[in-house]
């Protein structure tokens, strides 16, 4: 195969790949606009096209992150009961949940209620999410310094 067929056709791959999840993406709002429960549009993006589950999870996370933490616990429920708690794309799920706005602490017990292997869902999450914590200064013991006079009828004392 020459280089120019090769490039044309990862061109052309990468073309399609763009315009799928662009179509995903306005299949996700026009069932919102039509009044169609988050849930359900979940569902059906997911059964009908289960490699844009990644696409399908951040544009509602886009929509619910904003909102009370449990409606961001829903949308990752949705999509691990639309894709399947066994599919081999739940590890990079719960990953990109964690990289939007569920901590997981959260990412973990989400996927372990709705099926997911309790090893996967703790292996997935355990380097933790892109929550950044303050610097912590830990400051080394005080030796006190000088000679001690050993105290008064304790111990130290020689005759006693």
């Amino acid at each position: 195969m020459k280089l120019t067929q090769l490039a044309a056709i990862i061109c052309l791959s990468t073309l399609s790949f763009t315009t799928s999840a662009q179509m995903v993406e306005v299949d996700f709002h026009d069932r919102l606009a039509n009044n169609e429960p988050l849930e359900q549009v979940i569902a059906a993006l997911i059964t009908t096209q289960p490699g844009s589950a990644l696409t399908v999870l951040e544009l509602a996370m886009n929509k619910t992150c904003t909102q009370t933490p449990p409606a961001a616990d829903e949308v990752l429920t949705a999509v691990i009961n639309a894709l399947g708690s066994d599919h081999e794309q739940i590890e990079s799920i719960l990953k990109a949940a964690i990289k939007k706005c569920i901590d997981s602490d959260s990412v973990t017990v989400v996927a372990i209620a709705a099926g997911v292997d309790p090893s996967l869902a703790s292996l997935a999450t355990a380097s933790g999410g892109a929550v950044s914590f303050p610097a912590t200064t830990i400051l080394a013991p005080v030796i006190p310094t000088g000679s001690g006079s050993g105290g008064d009828s304790g111990i130290s004392e020689v005759n006693n």
